[in-house]
C-alpha cells in the first residue's frame, strides 16, 4: 500500500525537537541548582559528600534561605560529571520519548473522507441501489470485496 498522503508534515517534528531541546536545558538547570544547593550544604556544614548529606540538603532545596553564596563551580562540575550515568539515562529516556513513532498514519484526519478513493473506486460503488454513505456514494448490499453485484 502507498504511503499516506496525511503524514504528519516537517512541522510536527521542528516542534518536537525544539521541546526536546527545552528539556533538556530544564534538567540541565534543574540538576545544577540541586547540586550546588549540595555543595552548599556541605560547605556550610562541613559535611563529607554522602548520601545521607544529600539527601538533608534537599530540605533547603525551595526555602528562599536555601541557596547561600558563595559556592564552588569546579566542585559543582565534577559532582555533575560522577554522575553521569544519571544523565544519560535521562537523556535516552526523553529521547525515547520524542522519538518513537505513531502507528496511526491517518492521525488527525478525519474519518470517512473517501479522498483516497481513484474514480474508478467510486464508480464500483455507486448503482444507487444500496445503502447511501455519502453525496452519490452507495454500497451494495449483494457485493462482494471488489463492488460487483454478486447476485447478478
Amino acid at each position: 500500500m502507498a504511503k499516506s498522503k496525511y503524514l504528519l508534515s516537517n512541522k510536527k517534528k521542528k516542534r518536537k525537537i525544539i521541546l526536546f531541546i527545552v528539556c533538556l536545558l530544564v534538567y540541565t538547570l534543574l540538576m545544577g541548582y540541586i547540586i550546588l544547593n549540595f555543595v552548599g550544604y556541605c560547605n556550610l556544614y562541613n559535611e563529607q559528600y554522602s548520601v545521607l548529606s544529600f539527601i538533608d540538603s534537599t530540605k533547603l532545596l525551595f526555602t528562599p534561605t536555601g541557596f547561600t553564596l558563595p559556592f564552588d563551580f569546579q566542585e559543582t562540575m565534577r559532582l555533575m560529571e560522577q554522575i553521569w550515568y544519571v544523565h544519560l539515562t535521562f537523556f535516552l529516556l526523553l529521547l525515547l520519548l520524542f522519538i518513537r513513532r505513531k502507528k496511526d498514519d491517518f492521525h488527525g484526519v478525519e474519518h470517512g473522507s473517501a479522498g483516497w478513493a481513484s474514480e474508478k473506486d467510486k464508480s464500483l460503488f455507486t448503482d444507487d441501489t444500496g445503502i447511501p454513505c455519502g453525496d452519490g456514494f452507495y454500497i451494495s448490499i449483494g457485493a462482494d470485496s471488489k463492488g460487483k453485484d454478486v447476485k447478478k
